[in-house]
């Protein structure tokens, strides 16, 4: 093999390493998302925003984080995700923002 080809087939396979290493490194969609909600609902800060009397009615997704809903009061909370300099899963953490009532017509 000359050494054209050597650079050549050393390249390629570095590409291809790295190509693999990140495909691999990152958790797939569902599993990240599940992550995110175990990260939410074990939050204290989860608690001590809603109260801890408060019953979570509903959960919404939406592309900032999760929307969550008490009888009487909702809260933002942001997924941020953090910058990473190596390959891996991602990481994340969680903002949350004052609570907000209800409107009465809202709460049943």
């Amino acid at each position: 093999m000359n050494s054209l080809s050597k650079l050549f087939f050393t390249g390629a396979t570095l590409c291809f390493a790295f190509t693999a290493i990140d495909a691999h490194a990152a958790l797939p969609p569902f599993y990240q998302s599940v992550k995110e909600y175990k990260a939410l609902l074990s939050s204290p800060e989860l608690a001590n925003e809603l109260g801890s009397a408060a019953m979570v009615r509903d959960i919404q997704r939406n592309d900032e984080g999760f929307v969550v809903t008490s009888q009487q009061q909702t809260l933002v909370v942001d997924v941020v995700y953090d910058p990473i300099s190596k390959p891996g899963p991602a990481k994340f953490h969680l903002v949350f923002h004052p609570v907000t009532p209800l409107q009465d017509k809202e709460v049943q």
